[in-house]
């Protein structure tokens, strides 16, 4: 089905488009220290990591999240805008717990990308406006999983994955896709989930 050769195409498409990228950034006048495969020009993000103060570096997760998010914004629009304000609603609830440093990147990184499997989802699936038969009801909750594959094709995004796939879990253990239950869910994943509802 084309819905199908949709999703394999922006499975396959995140893959090859992610790896050399051109980083432009304006508040920075060094250039890297070693020339930069020139594939897709990604703008609108923090494009190089100081390393010893001395050395430029793309920060390649960085670069990697808003490649595939501008993919998502391009494909699904409504996908990518309620991902963008689930992330900012983890983002205030993870400061309100006291998380900080790299937890709390890590929820709202998990929270940026948590529904990107949607994009596997057929068209008439997800906007569908009543209620779902089971076949849908089926490939609703496959994006989980599917999200997972889609970061772990990215080395920089691999972390992202299992708490992308725990995301609809449920405390009580009533969730998809595994049925984790209480701590047994990452906690990244719970704070998304809270946001998401």
């Amino acid at each position: 089905p084309s819905w199908k050769y949709r999703s394999d195409r922006v499975i396959n498409r995140s893959r090859v488009a992610l790896p050399g990228v051109l980083l432009i950034d304006p508040g920075h006048s060094t250039p890297p220290a070693a020339p930069v495969e020139r594939t897709r020009v990604v703008h609108n993000a923090p494009r190089w990591k100081a390393i010893d103060g001395a050395r430029w570096r793309p920060d390649y997760e960085e670069v990697s999240l808003a490649a595939l998010l501008e993919l998502v914004e391009e494909a699904a629009p409504e996908v990518a805008a309620h991902m963008e304000r689930t992330s900012r609603l983890a983002r205030v609830f993870a400061l309100e717990v006291g998380l900080s440093g790299p937890l709390l990147h890590l929820v709202v990184r998990t929270a940026r990308v948590h529904d990107v499997g949607k994009l596997a989802i057929p068209p008439w699936v997800l906007e569908k406006p009543g209620p779902l038969t089971d076949t849908e009801h089926a490939l609703m909750e496959a994006h989980s999983v599917t999200g997972q594959k889609i970061l772990e094709r990215k080395p920089a995004l691999v972390t992202l994955g299992p708490l992308v796939r725990a995301t609809h879990e449920r405390w009580d253990g009533y969730g998809y896709p595994d049925q984790l239950r209480g701590s047994a869910i990452p906690l990244p994943s719970r704070i998304v989930s809270v946001c998401d509802a």
